[in-house]
Protein backbone atom coordinates (compact mmCIF):
# COMPACT_ATOMS: atom_id res chain seq x y z
CA UNK A 1 0.00 0.00 0.00
CA UNK A 2 1.46 3.38 -0.94
CA UNK A 3 1.25 6.69 0.74
CA UNK A 4 -2.14 7.40 -0.99
CA UNK A 5 -4.11 4.57 0.81
CA UNK A 6 -4.13 2.41 -2.78
CA UNK A 7 -2.82 -0.89 -3.54
CA UNK A 8 0.37 -1.52 -4.90
CA UNK A 9 -0.23 -4.97 -7.36
CA UNK A 10 2.21 -7.63 -5.98
CA UNK A 11 4.72 -10.05 -7.94
CA UNK A 12 2.67 -12.78 -8.88
CA UNK A 13 3.86 -16.07 -11.11
CA UNK A 14 2.66 -14.17 -14.43
CA UNK A 15 5.09 -11.23 -13.46
CA UNK A 16 8.07 -13.96 -13.25
CA UNK A 17 6.96 -15.16 -16.65
CA UNK A 18 7.19 -12.10 -18.16
CA UNK A 19 10.73 -11.39 -16.38
CA UNK A 20 11.71 -14.68 -18.12
CA UNK A 21 10.28 -14.11 -21.15
CA UNK A 22 11.90 -10.89 -21.78
CA UNK A 23 15.20 -12.07 -20.50
CA UNK A 24 15.05 -15.47 -21.77
CA UNK A 25 18.47 -14.97 -23.76
CA UNK A 26 20.31 -13.30 -20.81
CA UNK A 27 18.95 -16.03 -18.13
CA UNK A 28 20.97 -18.87 -21.11
CA UNK A 29 24.05 -17.31 -21.96
CA UNK A 30 24.65 -15.07 -18.77
CA UNK A 31 24.97 -18.79 -16.37
CA UNK A 32 26.66 -20.32 -19.60
CA UNK A 33 29.45 -17.97 -19.29
CA UNK A 34 29.66 -18.18 -15.75
CA UNK A 35 30.06 -21.96 -16.29
CA UNK A 36 32.56 -21.72 -18.92
CA UNK A 37 34.77 -19.14 -16.88
CA UNK A 38 34.86 -21.15 -13.38
CA UNK A 39 35.70 -24.22 -15.84
CA UNK A 40 38.38 -22.47 -17.38
CA UNK A 41 40.02 -21.40 -13.63
CA UNK A 42 39.61 -24.16 -11.96
CA UNK A 43 40.96 -26.18 -14.86
CA UNK A 44 43.66 -24.50 -15.07
CA UNK A 45 44.89 -23.91 -10.91
CA UNK A 46 47.41 -26.46 -9.45
CA UNK A 47 45.79 -28.96 -8.07
CA UNK A 48 46.63 -30.40 -4.59
CA UNK A 49 46.09 -34.38 -3.80
CA UNK A 50 45.84 -35.55 0.50
CA UNK A 51 46.45 -39.00 1.45
CA UNK A 52 44.90 -40.14 5.01
CA UNK A 53 44.90 -43.01 7.18
CA UNK A 54 42.29 -42.87 10.11
CA UNK A 55 44.10 -44.76 13.23
CA UNK A 56 41.94 -46.30 15.94
CA UNK A 57 44.52 -45.66 18.72
CA UNK A 58 44.73 -42.09 21.00
CA UNK A 59 46.61 -39.41 19.40
CA UNK A 60 49.23 -39.43 21.66
CA UNK A 61 50.06 -42.88 21.13
CA UNK A 62 50.10 -41.94 17.45
CA UNK A 63 52.14 -38.73 17.80
CA UNK A 64 55.28 -41.11 17.62
CA UNK A 65 54.69 -40.55 13.61
CA UNK A 66 56.03 -36.96 13.75
CA UNK A 67 58.91 -37.34 15.43
CA UNK A 68 61.96 -37.11 13.65
CA UNK A 69 63.61 -40.32 14.51
CA UNK A 70 60.18 -41.99 13.16
CA UNK A 71 60.20 -40.26 10.39
CA UNK A 72 64.26 -40.96 9.90
CA UNK A 73 62.82 -44.63 9.40
CA UNK A 74 59.97 -43.75 6.73
CA UNK A 75 61.81 -41.20 4.73
CA UNK A 76 64.76 -44.87 3.97
CA UNK A 77 61.60 -46.95 3.00
CA UNK A 78 62.19 -48.08 -0.29
CA UNK A 79 58.50 -47.41 -1.43
CA UNK A 80 58.76 -43.55 -0.37
CA UNK A 81 62.75 -43.42 -1.63
CA UNK A 82 61.42 -44.86 -5.36
CA UNK A 83 58.14 -42.50 -5.28
CA UNK A 84 59.94 -39.16 -4.74
CA UNK A 85 62.81 -39.98 -6.60
CA UNK A 86 65.24 -37.05 -6.60
CA UNK A 87 62.80 -34.61 -4.41
CA UNK A 88 63.59 -37.20 -1.51
CA UNK A 89 66.44 -34.42 0.19
CA UNK A 90 63.49 -31.88 0.04
CA UNK A 91 60.55 -34.04 1.79
CA UNK A 92 63.52 -35.16 4.41
CA UNK A 93 64.54 -31.36 4.76
CA UNK A 94 60.71 -30.64 5.46
CA UNK A 95 60.39 -33.44 8.19
CA UNK A 96 57.74 -33.06 10.52
CA UNK A 97 55.98 -30.28 8.69
CA UNK A 98 54.93 -32.94 6.26
CA UNK A 99 52.67 -34.89 8.85
CA UNK A 100 49.59 -33.90 9.78
CA UNK A 101 47.86 -35.01 13.33
CA UNK A 102 44.69 -34.73 14.01
CA UNK A 103 41.93 -36.05 16.58
CA UNK A 104 38.80 -37.30 16.04
CA UNK A 105 35.72 -38.02 17.00
CA UNK A 106 36.10 -38.13 21.09
CA UNK A 107 39.79 -38.60 21.30
CA UNK A 108 39.83 -42.58 20.66
CA UNK A 109 41.27 -42.07 17.25
CA UNK A 110 43.82 -40.36 14.68
CA UNK A 111 44.14 -39.18 11.38
CA UNK A 112 47.33 -38.86 10.04
CA UNK A 113 47.97 -37.28 6.32
CA UNK A 114 49.98 -35.86 4.27
CA UNK A 115 49.75 -33.40 1.02
CA UNK A 116 51.37 -33.49 -2.24
CA UNK A 117 50.64 -32.43 -6.05
CA UNK A 118 51.67 -36.25 -6.93
CA UNK A 119 48.47 -38.66 -5.62
CA UNK A 120 51.16 -41.66 -5.74
CA UNK A 121 53.59 -39.61 -3.24
CA UNK A 122 51.53 -38.64 -0.17
CA UNK A 123 49.89 -41.73 -0.60
CA UNK A 124 53.48 -44.02 -0.96
CA UNK A 125 54.37 -41.24 2.40
CA UNK A 126 51.48 -42.65 4.27
CA UNK A 127 51.44 -45.89 3.46
CA UNK A 128 55.14 -46.55 5.00
CA UNK A 129 54.29 -44.60 8.10
CA UNK A 130 50.87 -46.95 8.66
CA UNK A 131 53.56 -49.72 7.78
CA UNK A 132 55.99 -49.11 10.43
CA UNK A 133 53.49 -47.92 13.20
CA UNK A 134 54.87 -50.09 16.00
CA UNK A 135 51.48 -52.30 17.64
CA UNK A 136 51.83 -51.09 21.09
CA UNK A 137 49.94 -47.87 20.06
CA UNK A 138 46.62 -49.51 19.36
CA UNK A 139 45.17 -50.49 22.58
CA UNK A 140 44.55 -53.74 24.24
CA UNK A 141 41.00 -55.12 24.54
CA UNK A 142 41.04 -56.99 28.38
CA UNK A 143 39.94 -60.19 26.31
CA UNK A 144 43.22 -60.44 24.30
CA UNK A 145 45.17 -59.12 27.64
CA UNK A 146 44.25 -62.22 29.53
CA UNK A 147 45.18 -64.02 26.08
CA UNK A 148 48.58 -61.91 26.03
CA UNK A 149 49.30 -63.37 30.23
CA UNK A 150 47.62 -66.99 29.35
CA UNK A 151 49.81 -67.23 26.76
CA UNK A 152 53.31 -66.29 28.76
CA UNK A 153 52.01 -68.90 31.32
CA UNK A 154 51.59 -71.63 28.47
CA UNK A 155 55.25 -70.58 26.97
CA UNK A 156 56.92 -70.99 30.28
CA UNK A 157 55.09 -74.69 31.09
CA UNK A 158 55.81 -75.80 27.75
CA UNK A 159 59.66 -74.77 28.84
CA UNK A 160 59.88 -76.41 31.56
CA UNK A 161 58.05 -79.46 30.06
CA UNK A 162 61.21 -79.67 27.26
CA UNK A 163 63.91 -79.26 30.32
CA UNK A 164 61.90 -82.42 32.12
CA UNK A 165 61.86 -84.29 28.94
CA UNK A 166 65.78 -84.09 28.94
CA UNK A 167 66.26 -84.91 32.28
CA UNK A 168 64.47 -87.68 31.43
CA UNK A 169 66.26 -88.81 28.62
CA UNK A 170 69.55 -88.33 30.49
CA UNK A 171 69.08 -89.94 34.22
CA UNK A 172 66.02 -92.08 33.06
CA UNK A 173 67.25 -94.15 29.87
CA UNK A 174 67.24 -97.82 30.84
CA UNK A 175 70.54 -99.70 30.95
CA UNK A 176 71.30 -103.33 30.79
CA UNK A 177 71.85 -104.70 34.26
CA UNK A 178 72.59 -108.66 33.66
CA UNK A 179 74.58 -109.48 30.54
CA UNK A 180 75.00 -108.24 27.73
CA UNK A 181 71.68 -107.27 26.24
CA UNK A 182 69.51 -107.48 29.14
CA UNK A 183 67.16 -104.61 30.36
CA UNK A 184 66.10 -103.89 33.96
CA UNK A 185 62.39 -103.75 32.67
CA UNK A 186 60.50 -101.62 35.63
CA UNK A 187 62.92 -99.17 34.76
CA UNK A 188 62.35 -99.09 31.49
CA UNK A 189 58.28 -98.84 31.88
CA UNK A 190 59.07 -96.13 34.77
CA UNK A 191 61.18 -94.65 31.66
CA UNK A 192 58.51 -95.14 28.99
CA UNK A 193 55.91 -93.71 31.15
CA UNK A 194 57.01 -90.80 32.53
CA UNK A 195 58.20 -89.65 28.73
CA UNK A 196 54.79 -90.15 27.85
CA UNK A 197 53.31 -88.02 30.40
CA UNK A 198 56.06 -85.25 29.63
CA UNK A 199 55.42 -85.27 25.83
CA UNK A 200 51.44 -85.26 26.40
CA UNK A 201 52.07 -81.87 28.57
CA UNK A 202 54.27 -80.43 25.93
CA UNK A 203 51.58 -81.80 22.97
CA UNK A 204 48.88 -80.01 25.30
CA UNK A 205 50.81 -76.81 25.93
CA UNK A 206 51.51 -76.72 22.08
CA UNK A 207 48.12 -77.14 21.16
CA UNK A 208 47.00 -74.18 23.83
CA UNK A 209 49.87 -71.76 22.72
CA UNK A 210 48.69 -72.30 19.10
CA UNK A 211 45.08 -71.80 19.75
CA UNK A 212 45.75 -68.63 22.11
CA UNK A 213 48.42 -67.26 18.96
CA UNK A 214 45.66 -67.73 16.34
CA UNK A 215 43.01 -65.66 18.88
CA UNK A 216 45.36 -62.90 19.02
CA UNK A 217 45.90 -62.71 15.63
CA UNK A 218 42.08 -62.79 14.56
CA UNK A 219 41.23 -59.62 16.92
CA UNK A 220 44.10 -57.65 15.97
CA UNK A 221 42.72 -54.32 14.38
CA UNK A 222 43.12 -54.70 10.35
CA UNK A 223 45.80 -52.17 8.94
CA UNK A 224 44.58 -49.23 8.15
CA UNK A 225 43.05 -48.28 4.94
CA UNK A 226 44.84 -45.27 2.71
CA UNK A 227 42.57 -42.76 1.62
CA UNK A 228 43.44 -40.23 -1.39
CA UNK A 229 41.63 -37.17 -2.33
CA UNK A 230 41.52 -34.08 -4.48
CA UNK A 231 41.42 -31.40 -1.88
CA UNK A 232 41.18 -28.47 -4.80
CA UNK A 233 37.92 -27.30 -5.50
CA UNK A 234 35.70 -29.85 -7.51
CA UNK A 235 35.04 -29.34 -11.39
CA UNK A 236 31.88 -30.07 -11.06
CA UNK A 237 30.87 -27.90 -7.99
CA UNK A 238 32.80 -24.60 -9.68
CA UNK A 239 30.83 -24.98 -12.97
CA UNK A 240 27.31 -25.67 -10.91
CA UNK A 241 27.98 -22.77 -8.65
CA UNK A 242 28.70 -20.76 -11.20
CA UNK A 243 25.75 -21.26 -13.77
CA UNK A 244 23.77 -20.68 -10.23
CA UNK A 245 25.26 -17.49 -9.93
CA UNK A 246 25.14 -16.50 -13.12
CA UNK A 247 21.12 -17.38 -13.31
CA UNK A 248 20.51 -15.31 -10.06
CA UNK A 249 22.21 -12.74 -11.03
CA UNK A 250 20.77 -11.94 -13.98
CA UNK A 251 17.17 -12.72 -12.54
CA UNK A 252 18.04 -10.01 -9.81
CA UNK A 253 18.94 -6.84 -12.70
CA UNK A 254 15.65 -8.05 -14.14
CA UNK A 255 13.49 -7.69 -11.31
CA UNK A 256 15.22 -4.27 -10.20
CA UNK A 257 14.46 -2.80 -13.60
CA UNK A 258 11.37 -3.94 -13.44
CA UNK A 259 10.63 -2.44 -9.73
CA UNK A 260 12.85 0.55 -11.05
CA UNK A 261 10.05 1.15 -13.95
CA UNK A 262 7.31 0.82 -11.46
CA UNK A 263 8.59 3.29 -9.45
CA UNK A 264 9.05 6.05 -11.99
CA UNK A 265 5.69 5.34 -13.26
CA UNK A 266 4.52 6.50 -9.53
CA UNK A 267 4.66 10.55 -9.55
CA UNK A 268 5.32 10.97 -5.93
CA UNK A 269 8.16 8.43 -6.71
CA UNK A 270 9.51 10.52 -9.48
CA UNK A 271 9.80 13.75 -7.34
CA UNK A 272 11.73 11.80 -4.46
CA UNK A 273 14.03 10.62 -7.07
CA UNK A 274 14.35 13.71 -8.53
CA UNK A 275 15.24 15.89 -5.08
CA UNK A 276 17.74 12.31 -4.43
CA UNK A 277 19.63 13.23 -7.52
CA UNK A 278 19.75 17.01 -7.57
CA UNK A 279 21.20 16.23 -3.58
CA UNK A 280 23.93 14.13 -4.76
CA UNK A 281 24.48 16.67 -7.62
CA UNK A 282 25.43 19.39 -4.98
CA UNK A 283 27.62 16.87 -3.23
CA UNK A 284 29.53 16.60 -6.44
CA UNK A 285 29.38 20.46 -7.32
CA UNK A 286 27.12 19.99 -9.79
CA UNK A 287 24.02 21.91 -9.90
CA UNK A 288 21.29 19.14 -10.26
CA UNK A 289 18.46 19.24 -12.29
Amino acid sequence: MDENGATRPSFGFLDLMVLVAESWLALVLTPLAFAALAFAVVSAGPHRYESYADIDAPPEAVSVVATRNYLDTVFADPVVVAAYGEQLPDLQARGVATIGVEVLGSGNSARISAQDADPAKSAALIGAIVSHLPQDVYPVPDADLRRQDQLAVETKALARYERALEQLEATLAPAPTEGKGATDVPQAVDYAAAVALVVADIRASELTIETLGSQLTAAAPPPPLVVTRNIALPVTNAVTFAAFLGLVLVLAIQASRTSLRHLRSDPQTTVKLRRIRRGFGRLGGGHGS
